[in-house]
């Protein structure tokens, strides 16, 4: 496969986060349970905090420091700046790609996680495929909403927690920052949108961002909603 015979390290980037991925799946199915939440089972919402909140940042982050004076450059799609796909990119290609394929070896996906992972899988496709000199942008919203889905599994946990004794303290760190993610994968997403030619590649890089953004913040305002509701319930 293009970039693993070249880029061992790819190969090691993947290797441990499946080895870690592993080892961390009985431990969590005995501390959280099996039962489903949301069309996937409440341990899985465990299992993928460590990629989401740190292995994905991490890789960006190298990313943007082998880039150094010109990261500004690599992610506004300047040419000369994002000719040829870098080590980084392609861990991320690779690891994200795996990401959403293991749930499918994992456990049976309901109609609306299976949805959603099609999207992503077209939405990834397309990308490192029909516009390359969009890689940047795309790898830098995918990071910022994934980072946004750690604090939403987070929040999950602590919503179907038994007493539910640390929802609030949870949504008040979750929410600001599953919405800081939303408004940086926005961003990115215009940017992304700059430097697709054609208009119905625009469209769909545009509208599969805003879907994306759009459907997880109404959750969260349904969420907020519902913690106030539950409050005010709580003082009558």
């Amino acid at each position: 496969m293009y970039g693993l015979q070249e880029e061992p390290s790819i190969l090691v980037l993947l290797l441990v986060w499946a080895l870690s991925l592993l080892i961390s799946i009985a431990p969590a199915k005995r501390h959280f349970g099996t039962i489903m939440v949301g069309g996937s089972p409440r341990w899985a919402y465990a299992v993928n905090v460590p990629a989401q909140l740190l292995i994905l940042p991490i890789v960006f982050a190298l990313a943007c420091h082998h880039k150094r004076r010109t990261v500004l450059a690599w992610l506004s799609g300047a040419t000369d700046a994002t000719t040829g796909r870098q080590t980084y990119e392609f861990m991320f290609a690779y690891l994200f790609a795996a990401m959403l394929a293991k749930d499918y070896l994992l456990f049976e996906l309901s109609p609306q996680v299976h949805l959603h992972h099609l999207a992503c899988c077209l939405g990834h496709f397309f990308v490192f495929t029909a516009v390359p000199q969009g890689v940047p942008m795309y790898f830098a919203g995918a990071v910022a909403l994934e980072f946004g889905s750690a604090f939403c599994n987070l929040y999950v946990l602590a919503k179907t927690a038994p007493g539910k004794t640390w929802l609030i303290p949870c949504g008040a760190v979750c929410f600001p920052a599953i919405t800081l993610s939303h408004i940086l994968a926005l961003y990115f997403g215009c940017l992304g949108v700059g430097v697709v030619e054609h208009v119905a590649g625009q469209m769909f890089y545009l509208l599969l961002t805003f879907a994306f953004v759009v459907l997880r913040q109404r959750w969260v305002m349904g969420e907020i909603q519902a913690i106030q509701l539950g409050h005010q319930g709580k003082m009558d």
